[in-house]
């Protein structure tokens, strides 16, 4: 292997490993966007639940009052 030939292996070498290490951080802020969207997805269904069992509550102290006009 002739020096120009070294070189040239350590160039492309070197850049694969850019290359790779750019993929994976690529795919790295991926998942962390991907976890994002999901613990506001839950966070979401959450504040859909809390205000279902506050709907639930008032229909019910509604019924209540209603039966103590009666």
């Amino acid at each position: 292997m002739t020096n120009t030939d070294f070189d040239n292996s350590r160039e492309w070498a070197a850049q694969a490993y850019e290359l790779l290490k750019k993929r994976q951080e690529e795919k790295k802020q991926e998942l962390e966007k991907q976890e994002e969207k999901k613990q506001e997805l839950e966070k979401q269904e959450e504040k859909k639940q809390e205000l279902e069992k506050q709907e639930e509550k008032k229909q019910e102290l509604e019924k209540q009052e209603e039966k103590s006009r009666n």
